[in-house]
């Protein structure tokens, strides 16, 4: 029976990994730092942990990436209903960021938001960035524990 090698040289098995992933949206402000509360807005990124239904033997490697806005909780103007959720028109969002962060063997803390640029949704581009919650997709891969 021939030996099957990776480009590294050796090859690991699917029966030595798990992955587990899913859809999220952070809903929590770290520290209460509402800057709008009616509007969900916040000062820093929302956050959720994120459990696994097992844990890994390590710290797994994480993969996020922003789907959508999450405006159901922002009803803000410039927002418009598409096939994925909301989304935002006009210049009312300037950016978008997603990142895992304390990843250990059982789960991770999941920040993401969008930041607002239209001040009637709790933004303020001259001063500073206020994040409302958007729609994150992720994934964990890792040695099963």
């Amino acid at each position: 029976m021939a030996r099957a090698f990776c480009q590294s040289g050796s090859w690991a098995g699917a029966e030595l990994t798990q992955q587990f992933g899913g859809v999220a949206i952070p809903d929590e402000c770290p520290s209460g730092a509402w800057t709008n509360s009616t509007q969900h807005a916040c000062k820093w990124p929302l956050q959720v942990f994120i459990a696994f239904s097992k844990p890994f033997k390590q710290p797994p490697t994480v993969l996020v990436s922003t789907i959508s806005l999450w405006t159901d909780l922002t009803p803000c103007e410039q927002r418009f209903l598409g096939p994925s959720g909301y989304y935002e028109g006009g210049d009312s969002m300037d950016a978008q960021v997603a990142f895992p962060a304390d990843v250990t063997t059982t789960g991770f803390w999941l920040r993401a938001g969008s930041s607002l640029a239209n001040i009637a949704c709790g933004g303020d581009t001259a001063t500073t960035f206020y994040w409302t919650a958007n729609v994150v997709g992720w994934s964990a891969t890792g040695v099963k524990g």
